[in-house]
């Protein structure tokens, strides 16, 4: 999809309004603005957090995982409320990229993906700006720092790329004197980063020594199942047991249940998955268990997907 020329806005605010106006109404452009590529989509957003993810974490997140979490999340249930919070001060797609951060490091961390430990301060941690493009870089910076020297001497060395030398010379400092500016604007940048509710802690800041970090790998891939060939499982008798049309219901429920079962979901996410599959809104479940309505929804959503994935792996493994 090809960007609109330029004198079509006169504002970055109109070019915003656009966006989401054809977001909630156009459901071609809707689908390429979560899922697809181009100018109008979340491509480059969707291509730096992801690469994030997996730079600090190992996590290897799947590009449809990033736009049904972020769909979700704007969706709301039909409100689009998270849209009607763009206030037109910055450009659309750089006041997005921080919604997506925030969404997707929530989604992460309530679905326990990735577990961190989050005993940080300035002196026990590092800087991982550098590995980041200077776009991420100058769109985090602008997010976290105040407009004063730190912010600009943090600009010049992460964004503008200049070499120490150059700084030194523009600000008329000796080494000795740039170390004990740089030092001092990079200990109020992580300090700001650990005592905000910014959620870029773990993109550009890590423990000095090595991080404690787990990935549950039957969460990533929670449909490698292992069937004990030796016997008939007793899900493969459930299908062919349908029989009259009165049993069917009673016999579905009973194949969704050994599912559930097998999967060993805990009570929560069994009580989630089957509210919802029941069609149950989202703001209800979240009301009945002291969740957030996203939270709900973006837990169902992986929910699903496990089970449907398994449902295809038995029925390939049983039926085919």
């Amino acid at each position: 999809m090809t960007r609109p020329a330029k004198s079509k806005f006169s504002s970055s605010s109109e070019e915003g309004k656009y966006v989401i106006e054809n977001v909630k109404n156009n459901r071609k452009f809707r689908e390429n603005f979560f899922y697809g590529t181009g100018y109008y989509s979340l491509e480059s957003i969707r291509n730096y957090i992801t690469q994030c993810i997996r730079t600090s974490y190992g996590y290897k997140m799947d590009p449809m995982e990033f736009g049904t979490v972020v769909y979700e999340h704007c969706w709301a249930e039909g409100t689009w409320h998270p849209f009607d919070t763009y206030g037109g001060v910055y450009p659309f797609f750089a006041w997005f990229s921080s919604v997506a951060f925030h969404c997707i490091t929530a989604y992460l961390d309530e679905m326990g993906y990735i577990k961190v430990m989050r005993e940080r301060t300035p002196k026990n941690t590092k800087l991982l700006l550098g590995k980041h493009s200077p776009e991420g870089c100058l769109f985090i910076i602008n997010e976290v720092m105040p407009n004063d020297e730190c912010k600009n001497l943090l600009l010049d060395i992460y964004v503008e790329k200049k070499q120490d030398a150059e700084i030194m010379q523009n600000l008329h400092l000796d080494e000795e004197k740039y170390k004990e500016i740089r030092n001092a604007a990079e200990e109020l940048f992580k300090f700001r980063i650990i005592n905000s509710t910014y959620n870029f802690e773990d993109y550009v800041i890590a423990e000095s020594s090595a991080r404690d970090i787990t990935i549950s790998i039957d969460n990533v891939y929670p449909w490698e199942f292992s069937f004990d060939t030796t016997t008939t499982h007793p899900l493969v008798d459930v299908f062919p047991s349908f029989g009259d049309k009165a049993d069917i219901s009673s016999n579905v429920n009973s194949f969704i249940m050994d599912v559930i079962r097998f999967l060993k979901w805990n009570e929560i996410d069994t009580y989630v998955f089957l509210r919802r599959w029941d069609k149950v809104p989202a703001a209800d479940v979240a009301r009945e268990i002291g969740k957030s309505r996203d939270w709900v929804n973006t837990r169902f959503s992986r929910l699903r997907q496990e089970f449907r994935a398994f449902i295809r792996y038995w029925w390939s493994t049983h039926c085919e």
